[in-house]
């Protein structure tokens, strides 16, 4: 049985990653910064020890330092954020300082293939396109690649950058999910106007999260030494195509658009090409974007399930 620490693990994506490895027979440290983020079932999982984490202090990462590490915290993500490469690359640091005379074996970062790039300069995006990040989530990502890359190099701790798409699949009115699957799903449902940014014009790469943990897994599991891989479908979708997919799929009605252009942090389009991936770990993305959507719209719908009916169009 292998011990692993998830740093950030109550994210909406570390949920699932938590779940899903100890499912698979890992003992998991989960991190947490606030309890009440922490679900019910990890209190009854032998394999999850919850352990109260804040990065913005000093804490001591040393009882952390397992066989792997998988760092997801991000702290004061924006757009422009000017202390945000500094807030987030400083206890990254002292983490891969702490790790490096440890019992780690590996260090997997999840990055943003959606961010750290930039403006594609051809698509698919391969893993050697310039990292130029417009927004200061990306630039700390990036910033984050770059003290880890060296680090990998100067030690005997694998690492692993793995750079996700637009994740979706985690979407629940219970919680304050991000992403634009989750607005316009409680746009639709509530009845309030939705932001249509750039009239739904942008072309993003949209992988659903249970393909995002199996990929975080392949990157656990892998011998390699130096693995930085996208993980998305290679498949382009407008913003407004799967805008109609959902309310194709639910049943809604569309929300009522406010429309505002671009924002100058977004790039106009992002898909990701897999090719890495798939060589040399045997990956591919399971989920469809159809059939994501249709178990994103049924989860959301069913939190819904007193108020929904009124509230479709067969009605």
């Amino acid at each position: 049985m292998k011990d692993i620490s998830i740093i950030g693990a109550t994210s909406q994506l570390g949920v699932h990653l938590v779940n899903r490895l100890s499912a698979s027979g890992y003992r998991v440290n989960a991190t947490y910064r606030s309890p009440d983020r922490i679900p019910e079932t990890w209190n009854d999982n032998d394999l999850i020890n919850c352990v109260r984490l804040d990065l913005n202090g000093q804490p001591d990462l040393g009882a952390l330092c397992t066989d792997h590490v998988v760092w997801l915290a991000h702290l004061d993500q924006g757009r422009f954020n000017e202390r945000e490469v500094e807030t987030n690359l400083e206890p990254f640091e002292r983490f891969l300082k702490c790790s490096a005379d440890s019992s780690v074996r590996q260090i997997t970062l999840i990055s943003s293939g959606g961010s750290v790039y930039g403006e594609a300069q051809h698509l698919p995006i391969t893993e050697d396109h310039p990292r130029d990040p417009l927004s200061s989530y990306g630039k700390a990502k990036k910033a984050m690649e770059d003290a880890l890359i060296p680090f990998g190099k100067s030690t005997q701790v694998r690492i692993a950058i793995v750079r996700p798409g637009n994740i979706y699949g985690f979407e629940s009115p219970a919680k304050g999910s991000k992403g634009i699957v989750g607005a316009f799903l409680n746009s639709s449902l509530t009845r309030t106007p939705f932001t249509l940014i750039h009239e739904g014009m942008t072309v993003r790469d949209f992988i659903h999260v249970d393909d995002i943990c199996q990929a975080v897994v392949c990157a656990i599991e892998s011998e390699k030494k130096e693995k930085i891989w996208n993980a998305g479908t290679g498949v382009a979708s407008r913003i407004s195509d799967v805008l109609d997919l959902i309310i194709q799929r639910s049943g809604l009605e569309k929300p009522e658009f406010v429309h505002q252009p671009n924002y100058s942090s977004d790039v106009q389009s992002n898909v990701l090409s897999i090719e890495r991936i798939i060589n040399e770990s045997h990956w591919k993305p399971a989920i469809s974007l159809e059939d994501g959507i249709d178990a994103t719209v049924t989860n959301w719908m069913n939190s819904f399930s007193t108020n929904v009916a009124f509230r479709t169009t067969d009605c």
